[in-house]
């Protein structure tokens, strides 16, 4: 019997991770790096360079998946929460 195993090619990393916060609401770097299958240094260098755009936003709160009280991370839904007091 063959185990298959399973191989996710990212291209877009930055749109898979907005693609997650925007299914799954605010999560941390830990969430988000075990939902995209990807390195916790990868996901953590992808959001930086993702918090410079008001599209994400970051809050110290308790993420929702794990429960842990750390930095969260979730899509602005208006242009004007994107720069709101969080940054």
């Amino acid at each position: 019997m063959r185990k298959w195993l399973r191989c996710v090619a990212v291209i877009d990393l930055p749109r898979t991770l907005t693609t997650l916060l925007g299914t799954f609401g605010p999560l941390c770097e830990r969430c988000l790096a075990h939902h995209a299958w990807m390195t916790l240094s990868l996901v953590a260098a992808t959001l930086d360079d993702l918090r410079q755009t008001p599209a994400i936003r970051t809050e110290r709160a308790l993420c929702p998946r794990c429960g842990q009280f750390t930095q969260t991370f979730w899509l602005a839904e208006t242009h004007e929460e994107g720069y709101g007091e969080s940054r």
